[in-house]
């Protein structure tokens, strides 16, 4: 940490206005920050705290909707509040670089990964096309993804959310940045993929100087690499501080309730008891498998098939969490999409609650659908931008008969138990938060009243508060609808609170399985050992819960 010198990044008075009608007048007021060079320092707060835009405000990156009123921001020495356009693109990329939250809507996906990692090189430096070349690969192998150079002719959808949050990093880090700034930028990694992220910015960091604003709301990021901590909440600093102070001794009552709502990996205990054996089947899958063609090699030749699924069983009990865990790529969605049958299987046969699921088709299918919905990992693309919150979550209900009227009520109930105020159900999805527009597809599977609820990512992108939220609803509504989940996270913390039992899969198969508390506390795969060791601020987490 060097926190002496001019700095490299200092915001005075910052202050951004809402459009009219909003819940408060600014996204931010007030808002002074310093960043040094070779520092990290974290913004935590809440949804709707004003940190992302406060990053976002530095580079000119701010909506049309948002203005900033008043402030300084000196990006070294240099006053960007007011600067042209044409400047602020000089800036980006070059001398101050950003990881955005949301790398599926970051990324162009009719452009090839090495295009686009090409292009900002190509925007700031004039260099030969092998050169260019040479850096593309380089800078993707640096961030541990797989095969580089033939991942450059690979497109997005074609790669893992983690794989594509890999690509983001890539491209911000390409030209090396004075300045980063990580907008959430490990919010969509397994945890060995984001210690190794992690461990690379600090590294980078470490090797040239640089500074890092790091926006997240995992308080176990903050204690495994930041320097300082700013907390905001409302548009507002309330308390800021190097971050062994902030962690160990916090000074604001508010800072102590996102500290109090972080999930401890405590393996021992969990949400809910493990149902006794033989329980009734909610679920159940036996030799699932899907392959996936290989890519092709030149002009006849293709590489040998994937195996997403290999000859996976699985048996979910009525009232059980099952929790799912493993790195991205492992099968983990692939898991989930087929037992929900949006990805046919190859072989195999799901079963819900003991009737062949699997061999539904028309009509059968449809009528059996709403006992088994899902919430998707990523808000962005599972909720249609041109719909209101009101159709989104009422179109099931709708197709089930349930009149329009009751209908209503039902959305407006659902949508205050998720934390969302029911007025809101006449606004679009662009209209709220990451966080927000996940509980609102939280929000629109519940509403269904399923007798199987799987939650794909449900949780990652929501701050450590409403993550605590959210999963004291899922587990009233298991209670009170008789509901069975499984449930698949990269969050090993947020498994061991709310799981009953866990699967631990790796390149398609079970490694390991059994309950909770015995699969975290003693496990006998050293994969499942790895991924609780790369648990960030595992350390900490286990001093604040007594451990």
């Amino acid at each position: 940490m060097n926190g002496g010198g001019t700095p490299v990044l200092a915001i005075r008075d910052l202050t951004v206005a809402l459009p009219a009608g909003a819940d408060r007048a600014h996204a931010v007021e007030g808002i002074d920050l310093d960043v040094h060079a070779g520092e990290i320092v974290c913004i935590v707060g809440e949804t709707g705290s004003g940190k992302s835009v406060t990053a976002h405000a530095v580079l000119g990156l701010l909506p049309p909707t948002l203005r900033t009123v008043r402030g300084s921001i000196l990006f070294e020495g240099e006053e960007l509040v007011g600067a042209p356009e044409a400047r602020l693109r000089g800036l980006r990329g070059r001398r101050a670089a950003m990881i955005f939250q949301e790398p599926s809507a970051a990324l162009n996906p009719v452009r090839t990964i090495g295009d686009q990692v090409a292009e900002v090189i190509r925007a700031h430096l004039s260099l030969p096309a092998a050169e260019v070349e040479r850096r593309v690969a380089a800078g993707l192998a640096e961030v541990s993804l797989p095969d580089p150079e033939a991942l450059r002719r690979s497109y997005p959808f074609r790669l893992s959310g983690g794989q594509q949050q890999r690509v983001m990093i890539a491209i911000a880090l390409a030209l090396e940045p004075a300045m980063l700034i990580a907008d959430e930028p490990t919010t969509a990694l397994d945890v060995t993929t984001q210690a190794q992220i992690l461990r690379l910015i600090a590294e980078l960091q470490a090797r040239r100087g640089m500074a890092v604003l790091f926006v997240t709301h995992d308080l176990g990021v903050v204690a495994e690499i930041a320097d300082r901590v700013v907390v905001m909440r409302h548009g507002r600093i309330v308390e800021s501080g190097t971050a062994e102070r902030i962690l160990r001794a916090p000074r604001q009552d508010y800072t102590r309730l996102l500290i109090d709502a972080v999930p401890r990996f405590a393996a021992a205990t969990s949400a809910a008891g493990t149902p006794p054996p033989g329980g009734e089947p909610a679920m159940a899958g036996r030799g699932l498998r899907k392959l996936y063609q290989g890519r092709s090699v030149g002009l006849f030749r293709r590489r040998p098939p994937v195996a997403a699924l290999d000859d996976v069983d699985l048996r979910l009990t009525r009232g059980e969490t099952l929790g799912v865990v493993g790195e991205s790529g492992s099968g983990k969605s692939t898991l989930a999409r087929c037992l929900m049958r949006l990805t046919p299987l190859d072989a195999g046969e799901v079963e819900v609650a003991g009737r062949p699921f699997s061999r539904l088709e028309g009509a059968a299918l449809l009528a059996e659908r709403h006992r088994v919905q899902m919430v998707f990992q990523d808000p962005y693309g599972s909720l249609n931008p041109r719909q209101r919150v009101e159709t989104i979550i009422g179109t099931g209900l709708w197709l089930r008969g349930v009149p329009r009227a009751e209908a209503r009520e039902r959305i407006a109930a659902m949508l205050a138990e998720v934390g969302i105020d029911p007025a809101a159900m006449a606004r679009y999805p662009h209209e709220f938060s990451g966080g927000q527009r996940q509980r609102i597809a939280i929000a629109r599977a519940l509403v269904m009243e399923p007798e199987v609820l799987i939650a794909d990512e449900a949780v990652s992108a929501l701050d450590v508060s409403v993550q605590a939220q959210v999963l004291r609803l899922l587990a009233r509504m298991r209670a009170r609808l008789d509901l069975s989940m499984l449930f698949i996270t990269h969050d090993l913390r947020v498994a061991a609170q709310i799981c009953d039992r866990v699967l631990v899969m790796k390149d398609g198969r079970i490694v390991e399985e059994g309950p909770t508390g015995r699969v975290f506390a003693a496990p006998r795969d050293s994969y499942t050992r790895r991924l609780i060791d790369a648990i960030p601020g595992r350390a900490w987490l286990g001093a604040a819960a007594g451990a």
